[in-house]
C-alpha cells in the first residue's frame, strides 16, 4: 500500500553542485517512479531537500509532479524542518 523513500539530495541541494537529472544520483527518482508504476501502491511518501523546489528554476520539481500525476497520484507536498520533530538539527 505504501512506498516510502528518498532519492539522493546532492543533485538538488544548494550545498551541492546542483546537476539535477544530469547527475546519475539525481535520476533515482525515476527508478522510484518505475517501481511505483509496476507495484501500484496506494500511497507514495518521498523526501528530499528544499533546494529541489528551486532547482532549474522549478522545472525539476515540475517534472517530478508531472511524472507522479501521470502515474495517477494526487500530490500533496510540504517543506518540513527536522528540528520541529525532535532532531537536534535545523534541516
Amino acid at each position: 500500500d505504501l512506498i516510502c523513500g528518498g532519492f539522493p539530495c546532492q543533485s538538488f541541494s544548494i550545498a551541492g553542485k546542483r546537476k539535477g537529472f544530469s547527475d546519475t544520483r539525481g535520476t533515482l527518482f525515476f527508478e522510484i517512479a518505475r517501481i511505483a508504476a509496476i507495484k501500484k501502491p496506494k500511497y507514495l511518501l518521498l523526501e528530499n531537500v528544499p533546494g529541489l523546489l528551486s532547482h532549474n528554476q522549478g522545472r525539476t520539481f515540475a517534472t517530478i509532479l508531472s511524472t507522479l500525476d501521470e502515474l495517477g497520484y494526487d500530490v500533496v507536498w510540504e517543506v518540513l524542518n527536522s528540528a520541529d520533530f525532535g532532531v537536534p538539527q535545523s534541516r
